[in-house]
């Protein structure tokens, strides 16, 4: 929708879902930036597909939109 590709929008994590998620809004024309931990085995990865990439905290102030795509163990704990 509209609303979607007018907002930016930051996919925090980069698994399976994470890296889906954001590289269909990347192509579908959304401004995307993928939040990851700075020492994140997946932030070169992301950064490959030809995303923007920022540690979670930059990542989330910068979006309108949060999607939290992370482990359920990992999630409280980051959404804190």
């Amino acid at each position: 929708p509209a609303a979607v590709k007018s907002a930016p929008v930051a996919v925090i994590g980069y698994g399976s879902q994470g890296h889906a998620h954001a590289q269909n809004l990347h192509h579908s024309g959304v401004d995307v930036v993928v939040g990851l931990r700075k020492d994140s085995p997946t932030w070169a990865k992301a950064e490959a597909a030809g995303l923007k990439v920022a540690t979670v905290a930059e990542a989330t102030r910068k979006a309108d939109v949060i999607m939290l795509t992370l482990p359920d163990e990992l999630a409280a704990g980051i959404y804190k």
